[in-house]
């Protein structure tokens, strides 16, 4: 019973801490800007969304896959599983930004396209995060895992009030930046991890 709460309030904290991610720039945009800074900027985020439904849709369709051969061979390493999503995720985000290319002159949104370019780039990250959480869980290493998304959210609100200048655009690219710094720590719980298990 304690060791259900203990994952729960685990699982917890990660929902809090991934729901701020997706917040705190908003935040941030409406004090620092205006109204209409957040109009704009919630339609760039929203092509950041969208692209973000498929690393998170074929992740789904593996992570089965994953959580077993970690539990019960010990590996952590899926080449050929990331490569699936890294590659169908590029694949959408030059499909999506060559369709708003010729679109969105046909839109209000046309001055948003270079800002919408940047967003897509912030998928990348993700469609390899999101094999390594489900690697992170089936380890047992959640409490790392709050650890890392507490030191990305910390990282990434540090540059939104320290680096960013008065332009919508060094948010957006901030927020890109966001994903590879999560990346980053994910990646380095699972090195470390396996140093240390090489010890053991």
């Amino acid at each position: 019973m304690g060791r259900m709460f203990s994952t729960s309030r685990m699982l917890f904290f990660v929902s809090i801490l991934n729901y701020s991610f997706l917040v705190v720039d908003r935040l941030y945009v409406e004090e620092k800007f205006d109204r209409m800074a957040l109009g704009e900027y919630s339609v760039v985020m929203f092509i950041f969304a969208s692209l973000f439904t498929v690393p998170s849709i074929l992740t789904e369709l593996i992570f089965p896959k994953v959580v077993i051969q970690v539990i019960e061979k010990n590996r952590i390493f899926f080449l050929k599983e990331k490569s699936i999503v890294f590659f169908g995720s590029l694949f959408s985000i030059v499909l999506a930004n060559t369709l708003m290319y010729f679109l969105l002159p046909y839109t209000k949104y046309e001055n948003l396209y270079p800002l919408m370019v940047i967003a897509s780039l912030g998928v990348i990250p993700y469609s390899i995060t999101a094999i390594l959480y489900h690697v992170i869980n089936a380890l047992d290493l959640r409490r790392f895992l709050v650890f890392s998304l507490i030191a990305s959210l910390f990282t990434y609100m540090s540059l939104l009030f320290f680096a960013t200048n008065d332009s919508l655009e060094s948010v957006v690219w901030i927020k890109t930046l966001s994903g590879y710094i999560l990346l980053l720590f994910y990646m380095l719980i699972i090195v470390f991890n396996k140093k240390w298990s090489e010890k053991c």
